[in-house]
Formats: C-alpha cells, structure tokens, sequence
C-alpha cells in the first residue's frame, strides 16, 4: 500500500533542471583564445640553400670532384684528381682553401659524428670565399679507420 503524505512537501512541484547558458562558456573560450594568438611569436627561420647532386651515370675525367671530409676531431681533409693535391690534411679551412679549384665541382663529406651547425658554418665559409660546394653523403667508419 502507498501512502499519501499531505504536508508542505506536497505542495511544491517538481524541480525542473535549469538550462544552461553557453554564453560564458563562449566568453571564456574566445579570452583564452585571444590570449594565445597575442601571446604567440611568429619566427622566421633562416634558410640555406643545399645542393644536393643527383647521381649521374657516367662523369667525364674532367668532371671529377674534389672532396672535402669534415672529420670528427675537428680537422680537415682534401682530395683532388690534381696530383699536387691529393691528400692534403689541414687542421682549418683557411688552410686548404688555396688547395680548393673554382673550376672543379666540391662535394663536403662529413664523418658521422660530425655536427649539423659545423657542416653548415664550413658550406657558409666556402660560399663566402666563392667556392660553390655540394654536401655529400655522411661517412660511417665502423672499424675505426679513416675513410676520405
């Protein structure tokens, strides 16, 4: 059986749920929103250009490139189909750079452990004394022994 309760409670009417107003919340969102564009810095990187020669399948004696090896320790070497500089070991650029012909193609090697800031300071520093150079494939030594 069920019984009635007559009283005050009786009386009140149901609670219905109170809408909810997505004004605030658009307010809310719009701020943030402004607050991130206005708090946002728009860099702009600054760019070199790579050449990056694609392989040919047949080069000319005459075409044969010169090597530049950027390697771990710091120095440098050079070879060239010249026989006046084949080999040559530098601790700095401004070493070779007599050694190094405007007229032959350059490809930079760097060995593996070599950083991208120093492969990018030695190709700025070849295009500074008008020497346009290429950067080649990074040489691996797993055995330890020098490679050019």
């Amino acid at each position: 059986m069920s019984t009635l309760v007559a009283g005050p409670a009786a009386l009140l009417r149901p609670r219905r749920k109170a809408a909810i107003s997505l004004t605030a919340l658009i307010d809310v969102v719009f701020i943030l929103l402004m607050f991130f564009m206005l708090t946002s810095s728009f860099i702009h990187q600054k760019a070199m250009n790579i050449n990056i020669p694609a392989p040919s399948a047949a080069q000319s004696s005459d075409d044969v490139p010169q090597l530049l090896v950027l390697k771990d320790d710091g120095s440098f070497s050079f070879f060239a189909a010249r026989a006046d500089a084949t080999g040559q070991d530098a601790p700095s650029l401004n070493g070779l750079m007599s050694a190094i012909s405007q007229q032959q193609p350059l490809v930079v090697l760097p060995h593996s452990q070599v950083s991208l800031q120093r492969m990018v300071e030695t190709l700025r520093s070849l295009k500074q004394n008008g020497i346009q150079a290429v950067l080649g494939q990074t040489l691996s030594d797993p055995d330890g022994a020098q490679q050019p």
